[in-house]
């Protein structure tokens, strides 16, 4: 059985922060949106767009990942009140 690896609040600041500058509350945002499982696959996804210089992009495909997901269980809720 493998073990999830997870990531406290306090280890995405001290990891992200400083990379991420001005965008950072709004990945801090995205990373306490998220299921406590995927925390951890977030901030590596952060940290290597910050290497590579692709915040925005994958803050913005974060974000939507977020929507889709709200979105398909408010319609998962829908249809099973119904």
């Amino acid at each position: 059985m493998t073990e999830n690896k997870t990531i406290v609040d306090e280890e995405f600041q001290k990891l992200l922060k400083e990379k991420l500058g001005s965008q950072y509350e709004r990945a801090f945002l995205i990373f306490t949106n998220h299921g406590h499982f995927s925390q951890f696959d977030i901030a590596n996804q952060l940290l290597q767009a910050a290497d590579d210089q692709q915040i925005e992009l994958i803050l913005t495909q974060l974000e939507n990942n977020i929507k889709s997901n709200t979105t398909v269980r408010q319609i998962e809720g829908v249809l099973v009140v119904s």
